[in-house]
């Protein structure tokens, strides 16, 4: 029984892919024009984050205005995170459109067997 155990949890592990950790480095641009623009990207990535606090906040003031409401004790999720991450690609977007450079780094953390970068 135990063989059969460990054999399953070795196919369910070799089944998983690598898990990969992605970095970004991101180079200035050469231009004053192009600084002045990547200034710009950062404001709009501040922005772009700020304005997903302020949604998670909102959510969580609506949960909490539910659960009074209905005593429900269930809650939808409001987290900020896939949010957020969706700044991230607008801001290297916009840095590279003003010049500056983009070198995407990957590192592999765990399950690394036959990865490439």
């Amino acid at each position: 029984m135990k063989k059969i155990a460990f054999l399953s949890l070795m196919v369910a592990l070799s089944a998983c892919g690598p898990v990969v950790n992605t970095t970004y480095q991101m180079i200035p641009p050469q231009t004053e024009q192009g600084a002045v623009c990547a200034n710009a990207c950062i404001n709009q990535l501040q922005y772009c984050k700020q304005r997903c606090q302020k949604d998670v906040r909102e959510c969580e003031r609506i949960n909490a205005a539910k659960r009074i409401i209905s005593k429900d004790l269930a809650q939808s999720s409001c987290s900020s995170y896939s949010c957020e991450n969706d700044c991230d690609p607008d801001y290297r977007m916009c840095h590279s459109n003003c010049g500056g450079g983009v070198i995407e780094n990957k590192k592999c953390v765990f399950n690394c067997g036959g990865f490439q970068p």
